[in-house]
């Protein structure tokens, strides 16, 4: 079981000084750029702040004309005005 805040690997953990780990996040932290960026992973198309892969919304054209990138964004974090 994880708590939010907790780190993922401890020191005697044998993949301590293997894997990399971002303290510096929370649980209200958006999910990563490099979620979306990594090639090497299966990864499910989800809400860049709340990680929900259902209710996404689909982009409108001025979003798609003025940005070169636009992460996933579900309903629920636009009314909540994220």
């Amino acid at each position: 079981m994880y708590h939010c805040g907790s780190p993922i690997v401890y020191e005697n953990h044998p993949l301590f000084e293997i894997i990399y780990i971002r303290q510096k996040i929370n649980c209200k932290t958006p999910v990563e750029v490099v979620y979306y960026s990594c090639k090497c992973l299966n990864t499910e198309i989800i809400c860049y702040y709340c990680g929900e892969k259902d209710g996404l919304l689909e982009p409108n054209e001025n979003l798609i004309r003025n940005y070169q990138t636009i992460y996933p964004f579900c309903e629920v974090c636009k009314k909540k005005g994220s």
